[in-house]
């Protein structure tokens, strides 16, 4: 075991890492590319049977020129799909076209390409959000049980399929109602040089409002640290929180100024950019109620599912979604089908699966009502992101199976609903999977003071943190900036530590610097892991226990002051939080590490001074030694044989001269 405490010393000091690829989209000028990564399908979508349907809500823009817009998806399928296969897309349960499999274009990785045209869809300008389907149609023999019971009909759907959206030509006039709305690719905050805490706080939340709203939209969100000269054009947004103000104003250069103390009015403003309602989040402290949250407020309309198999409709959604850490959790479905006439019920079922585990089946009714279904559902099953399947388990008698016959179709009622019954407090373990579900209510954001240099590189590093971690939930935004000297004034909810690495050590976080030298505790234990002066800047994040509550902290260990703002920023792309696990993370070389520490560590007591003790006090040193002591053996060696090789020439001379 202890050769994985000189396994990371090594990976922290010496190894070359590899840079994560940015998953940011290249956005011209003329277009938005909206791949369906951004929609958090981090796989490719795969879809089995002979009917299966694929269905996304995609963001609806302002002055969009339909005529010029598309969708592109990269489709493979299976060797068995027959030549009169074919695709339909829906648009809003309206059909836009339907496609022949056999005539769409193969590209050089094999992917089938599916080009849609967007000409002609009507679009609800009261919802957000507009729904895409695609049903595909695989069978072709006389008798769809056939089909169906040669369990190798699949399609896969590419996650880096895309719709690309074109904006209007047509001028707007910029107004205070319209300036997030439309095609833009830049938006720009700026606040005072030296920011008070009121506007502080005020740029953490505006920062991370954006971030949430416009991240599908791959938009850049830029800040810079002063008021100054600057004017919106058609492509850029420019926003100054300013404490000199006491009213919202869009002046002559067509920049939004915003007072601090009204910058929850704006965002309450602009919420309706976003695809749902604002979750509320309960303090922990208190008796709450239970929580009821339907399927629209996730963004989801009526779901329907049509044919023959197994039917599967997926639901997103985050642990955040709930306003807190669910205890107990229920599902209530609610919708229909159409009635069986000859079919027997154990025929068909209803089945419920979280997260790939089955959790009900039941069987569908023949009159076709499907009373309200409540399923409990594991909370030991939910991870950060988690997807509900309901399935549809429809396979007809042989003797309706013929063309012609009836398909099966249900719906799911939008009002169907997840409902908390209890939050859970227990914080015994945590790791970064808990970011941001653990992370509700009412938190303390922990800075250094305002006067410190190093407020403002501290500063946008919690912006990047706040933002990314907010992407991942619909609550109410909440930032309350206090320094160290005010911890002990009140309890928060949660706490996010940016403080200099030898304050973090009497927090009780895992890993803090004492006396020049980078350390990692056990603190279950109290028993030192690490004990090393690392010979190049580590950015750090590690999350833990404070006050009995979840805090997470992030500083830098070296000279390299702006890392921390690196390792943020990085943090801004959604792929790159999905990677994180564990408790503690190291960023050296462009790259991140994460590690569980407390379980796949022996601890070393600092008191015992064995061999690993003097390893990592005196490596440089004792490497040193070992280069001189071996060249010392060489050139003795060296030396030594060619003395005797000297002598044994000498003597072969002096018996020739004999």
């Amino acid at each position: 075991m202890k050769r994985a405490i000189l396994f990371l010393v090594v990976v922290i000091c010496g190894f070359n890492m590899f840079a994560f690829p940015s998953s940011a989209e290249n956005v011209s000028a003329t277009s938005i590319k909206l791949p369906l990564t951004q929609f958090g399908y981090t796989n490719d979508v795969l879809l089995e049977g002979m009917n299966p349907t694929f269905t996304v809500f995609l963001p609806l823009y302002d002055k969009i020129d339909w005529r010029k817009s598309e969708m592109v998806f990269y489709i493979r399928h299976s060797n068995f799909m027959i030549p009169n296969a074919y695709i339909q897309v829906n648009v809003n349960d309206s059909p836009v076209d339907s496609y022949k499999v056999a005539d769409l274009k193969r590209l050089s990785d094999g992917n089938l390409m599916l080009r849609v045209p967007l000409n002609g869809v009507k679009v609800d300008s009261d919802n957000p959000l507009f729904k895409v389907e695609l049903r595909t149609n695989l069978f072709d023999s006389e008798s769809y049980c056939l089909d169906w019971n040669t369990n190798s009909l699949w399609t896969l759907i590419d996650k880096d399929s895309y719709i690309s959206l074109q904006p209007a030509n047509d001028h707007v006039r910029l107004t205070m109602d319209n300036f997030l709305k439309g095609f833009m690719d830049k938006i720009i905050i700026m606040i005072p040089e030296k920011p008070s805490k009121p506007v502080s706080s005020a740029y953490l939340k505006l920062d991370a409002f954006l971030h949430r709203v416009i991240n599908k939209r791959a938009v850049e969100i830029q800040r810079i640290d002063k008021i100054m000269p600057l004017k919106s054009t058609r492509l850029e947004r420019i926003i100054a929180i300013r404490n000199d103000i006491s009213n919202i104003y869009l002046d002559d250069n067509k920049i939004l100024n915003i007072p601090a103390s009204q910058v929850d009015y704006i965002m309450s403003e602009w919420y309706d950019l976003l695809p749902v309602n604002p979750v509320e989040v309960l303090h922990v402290d208190e008796d709450t109620p239970s929580s009821v949250i339907p399927l629209k407020q996730l963004g989801y309309s009526v779901i329907k599912a049509k044919g023959i198999g197994d039917l599967n409709t997926d639901i997103g959604f985050t642990v955040a979604d709930f306003g807190g850490y669910p205890r107990q959790l229920t599902f209530t479905l609610m919708g229909s089908h159409l009635p069986f006439e000859v079919e027997k019920e154990y025929h068909h079922l209803l089945k419920i699966s979280l997260n790939n585990h089955l959790i009900k089946a039941v069987h569908l009714r023949n009159d076709g009502k499907l009373a309200d279904l409540e399923v409990t559902l594991p909370t030991e099953l939910l991870q950060r992101e988690n997807t509900l399947r309901i399935t549809y388990s429809y396979y007809p008698e042989s003797g309706v199976c013929t063309k012609g016959g009836v398909f099966f179709e249900g719906e799911i009622s939008e009002d169907s609903y997840f409902k908390v019954d209890s939050y859970s407090t227990d914080v015994s373990r945590l790791d970064f999977t808990d970011l941001p579900g653990r992370f509700m209510g009412s938190g303390a954001i922990v800075l250094p003071e305002t006067n410190n240099a190093e407020y403002s590189s501290y500063l946008s590093a919690a912006a990047s943190f706040l933002s990314a971690m907010k992407q991942f939930d619909q609550s109410n935004i909440q930032a309350n900036i206090i320094s160290l000297n005010e911890l002990g004034s009140k309890t928060y909810d949660y706490y996010i530590f940016f403080v200099s690495g030898d304050k973090l050590k009497e927090l009780g976080s895992l890993a803090f610097t004492e006396n020049s030298t980078f350390k990692i505790v056990a603190r279950n234990k109290q028993k030192e892991l690490l004990n090393i002066n690392a010979s190049q800047p580590i950015g750090i994040l590690q999350i833990f226990k404070y006050k009995d509550r979840p805090a997470v902290a992030m500083n830098v260990f070296g000279s390299d002051k702006k890392l921390i703002n690196r390792l943020s920023d990085r943090l801004l792309s959604m792929k790159e939080f999905r990677k994180l696990h564990g408790n503690l993370a190291f960023y050296v070389n462009d790259e991140i590490r994460d590690y569980e520490i407390g379980t796949n560590f022996q601890l070393i007591k600092p008191e015992t001074k064995d061999w690993t003790y003097y390893y990592r006090s005196y490596k440089s040193e004792i490497f040193t030694a070992i280069w001189i002591l071996s060249g010392v053996i060489f050139l003795l060696i060296y030396l030594s044989v060619a003395r005797k090789k000297k002598a044994l020439d000498s003597g072969k001379s002096d018996n020739h001269i004999e």
